[in-house]
């Protein structure tokens, strides 16, 4: 079951824009909650349970799939990050290439 939950899921703005990749614990919490919707699922279960149906006032059966793309249902404003250029960042970023790009300049020199 672990291992289910950390299945990588693709989470969609309600343009359909990419957000942000979320576990399908995330996810689920998202969808039972109303506040998403399950846009492509996979074929595997990944719980099978009841709940109270509103229109029908009983208990129904229902199987939920393991989502694999999920569309937020309203609009929510995403700040857009823009990375602080440090010297740590950009080692991070560029890895070990910086540091061979630097040894090659200073046996160039």
């Amino acid at each position: 079951m672990s291992n289910l939950c950390q299945r990588p899921v693709l989470m969609l703005s309600s343009s359909f824009e990419p957000l942000t990749i979320c576990s399908v614990k995330r996810a689920m919490k998202l969808i039972v909650k109303g506040v998403a919707r399950a846009e492509e699922t996979l074929d595997q279960k990944f719980y099978t349970g009841k709940m109270w149906d509103e229109y029908t006032g009983e208990m129904i059966t229902v199987d939920f799939m393991l989502p694999s793309v999920i569309r937020l249902l309203e609009y929510r404003y995403i700040p857009i990050r823009t990375p602080i250029v440090t010297r740590k960042n950009i080692f991070n970023r560029d890895s070990i290439r910086v540091c061979i790009a630097v040894i090659h300049f200073l046996q160039a020199s």
